[in-house]
């Protein structure tokens, strides 16, 4: 099976780590807790709460 631990490739981009994994797909976004500014988690609270009025049947994904 290709992408063991031995095929892992580790490098830095600014200042967040980056792992490669040969013959593997993969994803991984990290937020640390607090790290959004104020606005935008009063944009996002928003956003959520127009979504949840939406009735289940008639949301699209």
């Amino acid at each position: 099976m290709s992408g063991t631990l031995s095929d892992t490739r580790e490098r830095w981009h600014h200042r967040l780590p980056h792992w490669e994994v040969a013959g593997r797909p993969h994803f991984v976004t990290v937020r640390c807790a607090g790290s959004l500014p104020p606005d935008v988690v009063a944009r996002l609270r928003e956003v959520h709460l127009c979504l949840a009025e939406i009735p289940l049947g008639h949301r699209k994904v």
